[in-house]
C-alpha cells in the first residue's frame, strides 16, 4: 500500500496510500518492475541476412516468461 514518489539515489520518498502520510528512507539502489517492452534491433538486423528468423518471447510481443518458455519449446520441437 506504498509507492515511491521520489529517488535520491541514496534513499527515496515514500506515500503511504492508505493514509498519503510521506516518508523518506535510506536504500542502496532502486529495483523497478514495470511493463515489458519488446525487444526487436536483432531481428531487425537479421531480416536483411537471408537467414531463416524466427520470433518468441519479447522479440514478437510483450509477453510473461512461460509464454516465452512456451512458444520456445513449441518451436525447437517443430524445427
Amino acid at each position: 500500500e506504498s509507492a515511491v514518489e521520489e529517488w535520491h539515489g541514496d534513499g527515496a520518498t515514500i506515500l503511504d496510500l492508505l493514509t498519503e502520510q510521506r516518508s523518506t528512507l535510506p536504500f542502496d539502489s532502486l529495483v523497478l518492475a514495470t511493463t515489458n517492452v519488446p525487444e526487436a534491433s536483432l531481428a531487425a538486423e537479421l531480416a536483411s541476412s537471408g537467414l531463416e528468423l524466427h520470433l518468441i518471447g519479447d522479440a514478437l510481443a510483450t509477453r510473461q516468461a512461460p509464454a516465452a518458455i512456451f512458444e520456445g519449446r513449441r518451436l525447437g520441437l517443430r524445427l
